[in-house]
């Protein structure tokens, strides 16, 4: 959408806010989220081969998220159902 990648317009670890929110898919998606409590997701990326969870800005690179454990023990199951 007009050169923005909406996989990349969200408000995380951004100086100026303006920078975020600019696509539908942006704008969509982040509704969605503030009015529903996902208590699980998971992501297919094209990019690369991975199963991830939700704990993921730079920001958090060194912090645990408050749920690892169950994250962990649900992503090491889909891995090993997927042929991981």
């Amino acid at each position: 959408e007009a050169g923005v990648d909406p996989n990349r317009d969200f408000p995380y670890d951004l100086t100026d806010p303006k920078l975020c929110m600019q696509t539908i898919a942006g704008r969509t998606i982040n509704e969605l989220f503030r009015e529903h409590l996902f208590q699980l997701s998971i992501t297919f990326h094209g990019g690369m081969e991975a199963i991830a969870y939700e704990w993921g800005a730079p920001s958090y690179l060194d912090w645990m998220s408050p749920d690892d454990e169950a994250q962990a023990q649900i992503a090491n199951a889909y891995s090993r159902y997927a042929g991981g």
